[in-house]
């Protein structure tokens, strides 16, 4: 307990020049104070002292602000303190003089303080004069514990920066850690995609050799594009580059042609490993090599702090953004982590999308702490039949969903998730009826809510959700995870005072490089705060009143939708290039979940808009495209999203006198769409995509098709045959087949 007391001091306590020394009793630490000179630099947000005396049920703390030293009762009750007595609580009274455990400071205080109470409940402050001595800790409050009191009490008098646990410095590459792994456990599994299984020395060995390839072929800190669909090969690829001292360059599944040239030229990139559909000038397209190169190659792994991959996401100004992230950004991320831990029988599987930077914490998670990474294919990830008997059978329990797939999931079969031991999720907001339905289904479970950027390395703070939590309004984001801080500002930078909302300032070891090729852009996010470099959010959040952290939502336009970030005026800016549209507009129907997109003037060609989309990845596509004369405005001059939502709903009425009779059945499905959409379906001959919908809600629809009509489809025939009315068909084709059969003892299940 006492060393783990003094990792806790170290980081939230100590100065450079002071010491912590262990005393002859192991639960004791002793705090040596040098000189008052030497502490002064960190008066305004260090706190020099906890204490917790042996047998006694309050904490208190001794906090230096400025040239005054305060005395902090963490428990509510009131603490008095002079020359001789310290009395913790209403009724125990200890001369601690006597037991040499006198509360003093090594500091000469101002004379003549007068004693000040501040209007907390749970807080009193009381500043006392003292002659020089020395304070004592003992180690009866564990660190989290003392964390979790500073973050709530302590932090709003601290200038509100919220300190994370510190990260040790690592030791040795990204790639040298996964050798080390690889060459303690050679023959245990490493890598598994349905039925190939690679060990650690034949993960290894395919690595080295494909980093001989990219070291010879590729300049150092080159940048390749990674045009690879999840597999093993990929995971090979990704770690070969920081073998090879290259920059990797994860691209989403059927990239645009138009947004994967302007990546290249953006990230400077003349090499794409794995196959594309296009055919690029001056680019060169590699494969991964079948055989180690003749001659031996040298590797020079990637430092620590190099930038180690680039993830793209949504740009405002009409391009896409690419965010330098740094190996040590992913080395606090997983190593060591505080927000997860890592057992001998763990399995990680990997469900995420390669080009979404959560991949990042499965994939490094898995292959710098020595545990098997299990892959799961799109399909598979839809299909929760499916999904669940993979888990069980690869014996995976840890992993990553994003918020909408953990949503859908929750709402569809919660009982999935207690094949998990830990299950971390993110990209959005979290539901608290999603939670609740899945800690009813799997209490046994850890659920671990996670947010960040990707500026600042994938998670910047975390919140293990219990049965508490879910009796609130809002699920809290929680505090920061090891190697970084926080702070809520204001728009000066300023730290907001207590329970205000502030813009979140991320600081520490996960922030990125900046933004490759984009200095001006770079300049307006990441910058110092305090003589510290740091990177403006955008989010605002505040503190609840536990102490955590509460997110709010955006400060701009930016749309969180399915664990990507879309910034719609990437969107609008590209439907303005279009001759004969004049202004566009992007809002998400919060509702449906999906992207509208407003066009002026009235005239405006819709379908030539849905055409240019298609340069866009599939989550950002507008599902509708509607037209006006002129955007509405309200009093104070800004667009009208009631008024918008009214014409749209007017739009659907107008559709609805359109349709034709129907039968029952289709009227079910109907139904049964618009429960799914969440808007009102008319149409028999579109797709689910054409509806609007998107893979998620195709789980959806697959897992209430198989319960509502026991249809037993695969996910590939429904992907082809998605209409309301199509379904319908299939669903009459199956009823026919029962009746026909309906003299035999046993149902035929027919596998399309």
């Amino acid at each position: 307990m006492s060393s783990n007391l003094s990792v806790w001091a170290e980081r939230y306590i100590v100065p450079p020049a002071v010491n912590i020394d262990s005393r002859p009793e192991p639960s004791f630490l002793t705090f040596n104070g040098q000189t008052a000179d030497s502490i002064e630099e960190f008066a305004s947000v260090l706190l020099t002292a906890v204490a917790c005396f042996a047998g006694q049920a309050e904490v208190f703390a001794v906090l230096l602000k400025g040239d005054q030293f305060f005395s902090i009762n963490l428990c509510g009750d009131i603490l008095q303190m002079d020359r001789a007595v310290l009395t913790i609580g209403p009724a125990d009274a200890v001369l601690y003089r006597q037991a040499g455990l006198r509360l003093c400071i090594n500091a000469k205080l101002p004379a003549g303080l007068q004693d000040v109470e501040l209007t907390h409940p749970q807080l009193t402050f009381i500043q006392h004069e003292d002659s020089k001595g020395q304070l004592f800790y003992t180690a009866d409050y564990s660190a989290s514990q003392l964390q979790q009191l500073l973050n709530l009490w302590l932090a709003p008098q601290l200038g509100q920066l919220i300190r994370g646990p510190q990260a040790a410095p690592p030791e040795v590459s990204l790639y040298r850690r996964f050798v080390d792994q690889a060459e303690r456990h050679p023959e245990a599994v490493a890598l598994q995609m349905g039925a190939v299984i690679l060990s650690w020395s034949e993960l290894a060995q395919r690595v080295e050799c494909t980093a001989m390839f990219l070291a010879t072929t590729v300049p150092r800190h080159g940048c390749v594009a990674l045009a690879l669909p999840k597999s093993i090969e990929l995971v090979v690829a990704t770690l070969a580059c920081n073998a090879a001292g290259v920059v990797a360059m994860p691209l989403i599944d059927d990239i645009p042609l138009e947004r994967l040239r302007y990546q290249l030229f953006d990230a400077n990139s003349q090499y794409v490993l794995g196959q594309l559909s296009y055919v690029l000038e001056g680019v060169t397209q590699l494969s991964l090599p079948v055989s180690a190169p003749s001659q031996t190659v040298l590797l020079r792994p990637l430092a620590i702090d190099e930038v180690n991959t680039l993830y793209y996401t949504s740009g405002s100004e009409g391009k896409p953004k690419g965010v330098m992230l740094p190996g040590r950004a992913l080395h606090r991320l997983v190593v060591e982590a505080d927000f997860f831990d890592v057992q001998p029988q763990d399995r990680f599987g990997y469900f995420s999308n390669p080009a979404f930077d959560a991949s990042a914490l499965e994939v490094w998670a898995a292959m710098l702490n020595g545990l098997p990474l299990v892959l799961f294919e799109r399909e598979t990830l839809l299909d929760l039949h499916q999904l669940e008997r993979q888990i069980v059978a690869t014996k995976v329990n840890s992993g990553f969903f994003t918020t909408g797939l953990f949503n859908r999931i929750a709402d569809l079969n919660p009982a999935l998730f207690c094949h998990f031991r830990q299950l971390f999720f993110g990209g959005e907001k979290a539901s608290v009826q999603a939670l609740r339905a899945a800690l009813a289904a799997s209490p046994n479970t850890r659920f671990i809510n996670g947010y960040g950027p990707t500026e600042n390395g994938v998670y910047t703070c975390c919140q293990r959700v219990d049965s508490a939590h879910v009796e609130r309004f809002d699920i809290a984001i929680g505090h920061p995870i090891v190697g970084t801080d926080i702070v809520l500002v204001d728009s000066e930078l300023e730290p907001v005072s207590i329970g205000a909302t502030g813009q979140l300032l991320c600081l520490g070891e996960g922030l990125a490089s900046g933004y490759i090729n984009q200095p001006q852009r770079s300049a307006e996010r990441f910058v110092q705060w305090r003589n510290r470099p740091a990177y403006l959010s955008g989010d605002l959040a505040r503190l609840n009143e536990q102490g955590a952290v509460e997110f709010i939502g955006r400060m701009d336009a930016q749309i969180k939708l399915n664990g990507y970030r879309i910034e719609p005026g990437e969107i609008e800016a590209l439907l303005r290039r279009q001759p004969d549209v004049q202004r566009a507009y992007v809002r998400l129907d919060e509702q449906s979940c999906q992207l509208q997109a407003w066009l002026t003037p009235l005239q405006a060609d819709t379908a030539a808009a849905r055409f240019v989309c298609r340069q866009l990845p599939a989550w950002m596509r507008p599902v509708s495209f509607m037209t006006l004369a002129e955007l509405p405005l309200n009093a104070n001059g800004k667009i009208d999203h009631h008024h918008l939502r009214q014409l749209a709903q007017q739009q659907t009425a107008a559709v609805v006198d359109t349709v034709v009779s129907i039968t029952s059945l289709q009227q079910r499905l109907l139904h049964l769409y618009s429960d799914i959409l969440q808007q009102p379906v008319h149409d028999l001959d579109a797709s689910l995509f054409e509806l609007g919908g998107n893979s998620l809600h195709m789980m959806s629809l697959l897992a209430r098709l198989r319960k509502e009509w026991q249809l037993q489809i695969n996910l590939d025939v429904l992907a082809g045959a998605s209409s309301p009315g199509q379904v319908s068909q299939l669903i009459e084709l199956l009823g026919w087949h029962e009746r026909d059969q309906s003299d035999k003892n046993s149902l035929q299940v027919w596998e399309f």
